[in-house]
């Protein structure tokens, strides 16, 4: 049995106790609220009209053969608008690969909100940015996005979802 003098040490630790617990759950809470907003923050620039439009135009109107066809249609200094376009879109993966990588952002939650444009357009590029990578001796170039593509990739596989998008059913 505990002594009567000892009780008030007992209870202090107890109280002491569920102080650390009580803070725990409350950051814990704040790191998820925090991740959330942040995600909203860079989902919403990444569904704005502009984005959007740029995304749209990229995945269903641009068209090359080779990367020097590529070049020369959409690259500076022959095309500093669709330059910009893609530099655009392409930072946007950026940013979300990071944050991803970093475990800031959880992929599932970007997985939930866009996969197939992340993973359409990373295949549709894929070739491109292989040889920017050889052409401008940089290996590493688009990491971050290749980083979320293989995310995309990897919890579509578990979910058990479709293989591919095609865009056949958005022309007539």
């Amino acid at each position: 049995m505990i002594q009567i003098e000892y009780l008030p040490i007992v209870l202090t630790g107890i109280g002491i106790m569920a102080s650390i617990l009580y803070y725990a759950s409350v950051l814990r809470n704040q790191n998820k609220t925090r991740q959330t907003q942040l995600f909203m923050n860079i989902h919403e620039q990444h569904i704005s009209m502009p984005t959007l439009t740029i995304i749209f135009e990229m995945m269903w109107e641009w068209d090359w053969r080779d990367f020097d066809d590529y070049a020369e249609k959409y690259m500076y200094p022959n095309n500093k608008e669709n330059h910009v376009k893609f530099g655009h879109y392409f930072a946007s993966l950026e940013r979300l690969g990071v944050l991803c990588k970093k475990g800031l952002i959880d992929p599932e939650l970007v997985y939930d909100s866009q996969p197939h444009s992340i993973i359409y357009i990373w295949e549709k590029f894929l070739p491109i940015i292989e040889e920017m990578r050889v052409r401008m001796n940089t290996p590493h170039l688009y990491s971050d996005p290749e980083y979320l593509y293989n995310e995309m990739i990897r919890i579509r596989a578990i979910r058990g979802h479709l293989e591919t998008l095609s865009t056949d059913i958005y022309i007539n």
